[in-house]
């Protein structure tokens, strides 16, 4: 038998290697825990053909040298690992790669594989396991975190301009080869390449711990995870049930859905923004069927007209090209009582109204301590109504997260919002006074001064609290009006019983509070 002892950690016989090294090996690299798919590698290096489900003889040969596999990263969208793949300067960059690991407790959820062993030198890879799934564009920013905040260097590369792929890939996560040997004619791969941790150090797979928390813990910078609303999976997963208007449908429904698949999945979302519409296609009989009004049209053709101009109105005025991965936000619920009274779901949308606002300073290159925001803008990428985004506004200001120089006016004409970005250890109070100084706020400021002076000389203002004394005035005299008590008697004996004195020695001026009422 050929299984390397530095790769078990020990001699284990073939049946203890079948029970505990490959049981753990599922439980790590299958995405949903259970099931193992894969494609094998050729001898060209390419790993064609069709996608099949391991067995434990498939793993012992992999593992072995005898056959090399390549296993499927994600299922249905998720994944339980990450992955940098680096093409050169591996032994290089391991050592900040390390750090960065250690630094956010990841270091017992990591193996090392590559280096010299299965591929040629200067190659290897770093795998990070999860317990539970997430999905694939979640794990590929935080994958992109890592790495920048460990080598710095711009795009991510290393030496002779060769990049690092960054696991799972956009779609179904790709192939990602775990150990094995590659059998690409240009690596000169004579062996299998040795499993081992951050130390270098021979390890099982059964020793490694997975994490539980895909983020870094409470007091760390929390990157934010941008997500599909409530309204868009309904949209998708209901359809539509009557035939909906032209300009619902084209102008309000999917330009904002395509906004929402465009700021979760990026560029590469059109994918899924294409079968999202599909599904709502298929599931919206009342959408097939031709008009009343304009038989003539094609309900088929309107459909993929208006899915394609909502994409590219998406694509034209929002920036994808920004960075998400590396979005912070310095706040931890956890951190501060004080944050308690916003719910969590509420925290959970300020982080995203955090990350819009941080991705719309960077790409116009605002201030961050002074810049105009307009909700009717924001609502759209949060997949929200403007009021939804104005408690959001509040929520976040009320935890210190953003500064609200100025609110702004109503209207569609009206004057968009002023606000600050609190970043890292700043304060609010530090944001406000740096904010105040910027020319956004001053020309605020004296624009406001000029219409309340104008709006003084048109009224003045002894005629204003004269105006306010007299509503003051109406409100305290303003009878207050009561219905009659019922009666079962006829309106005429009712009026005379009234109307009649009950005690022979009072006064006749004196009548009952209802017939005063009454009269």
């Amino acid at each position: 038998m050929r299984y390397c002892v530095l790769f078990w950690g020990g001699t284990m016989t073939g049946a203890e290697i079948a029970a505990e090294q490959f049981a753990a090996f599922r439980k790590l690299a299958a995405p949903d825990g259970r099931i193992l798919r894969g494609r094998t590698q050729d001898d060209a290096g390419s790993y064609g053909g069709e996608t099949f489900e391991m067995s434990d003889e498939m793993l012992r040969a992999h593992f072995a040298g005898d056959r090399t596999l390549g296993f499927c990263c994600a299922a249905n969208g998720k994944a339980r690992y990450l992955a940098f793949d680096i093409d050169a300067g591996f032994t290089d960059a391991l050592p900040s790669i390390r750090c960065e690991l250690v630094r956010r407790k990841l270091d017992n959820a990591t193996l090392v594989t590559g280096g010299s062993d299965g591929s040629d030198g200067g190659r290897g890879k770093v795998v990070v396991f999860f317990k539970q799934p997430h999905p694939v564009a979640t794990l590929q920013k935080l994958a992109r975190c890592i790495f920048s905040e460990a080598m710095p260097s711009p795009g991510g590369q290393t030496e002779a301009g060769h990049t690092v792929d960054f696991y799972p890939l956009g779609g179904e996560g790709g192939l990602l080869r775990i150990g094995g040997r590659n059998r690409n004619p240009s690596r000169n791969a004579t062996r299998c390449d040795a499993i081992v941790n951050l130390d270098g150090e021979p390890l099982s797979f059964s020793a490694i711990e997975p994490e539980a928390r895909i983020w870094p813990r409470a007091g760390e910078h929390l990157p934010v995870e941008p997500r599909l609303t409530k309204w868009a999976k309904g949209l998708v997963q209901r359809g539509y049930q009557t035939r909906p208007r032209g300009d619902v449908l084209y102008q309000r429904d999917f330009p904002r859905l395509a906004k929402e698949y465009l700021h979760v999945y990026g560029a590469e979302g059109e994918a899924q923004f294409i079968a999202a519409t599909e599904a709502i296609w298929a599931r919206s009989p009342a959408m097939q069927a031709r008009s009343v009004n304009h038989p003539r049209q094609d309900p088929r053709k309107n459909f993929e007209r208006g899915r394609a101009n909502a994409w590219q109105n998406a694509r034209k005025h929002y920036n994808v090209s920004s960075p998400v991965g590396d979005v912070m936000f310095p706040f931890a619920r956890e951190d501060n009582s004080e944050r308690c009274s916003v719910s969590s779901r509420m925290f959970e949308g300020v982080k995203a109204l955090y990350c819009f606002l941080t991705e719309k300073v960077r790409a116009r290159q605002l201030s961050p301590d002074a810049f105009g925001a307009s909700v009717r803008d924001a609502a759209p990428y949060l997949g929200l109504s403007p009021s939804g985004a104005w408690k959001r506004v509040n929520a976040a200001e009320k935890i210190g997260a953003i500064v609200v120089h100025d609110r702004g006016t109503k209207g569609p004409h009206g004057w968009p919002m002023i606000l600050g970005l609190v970043r890292g250890d700043d304060t609010p109070a530090n944001v406000r006074e740096r904010g105040s100084t910027r020319p956004i706020v001053r020309k605020r400021v004296e624009a406001r001064a000029k219409r309340q002076a104008a709006r003084s000389e048109t009224e003045p203002e002894p005629q204003a609290e004269k105006r306010v004394r007299e509503r003051v005035a109406a409100a305290i005299v303003r009878p207050n009006r009561r219905r009659a008590p019922r009666s079962s008697a006829s309106p005429a004996v009712a009026t005379q019983a009234l109307g009649k004195p009950q005690n022979k020695s009072c006064n006749s001026a004196i009548v009952s509070p209802a017939a005063s009422r009454i009269a």
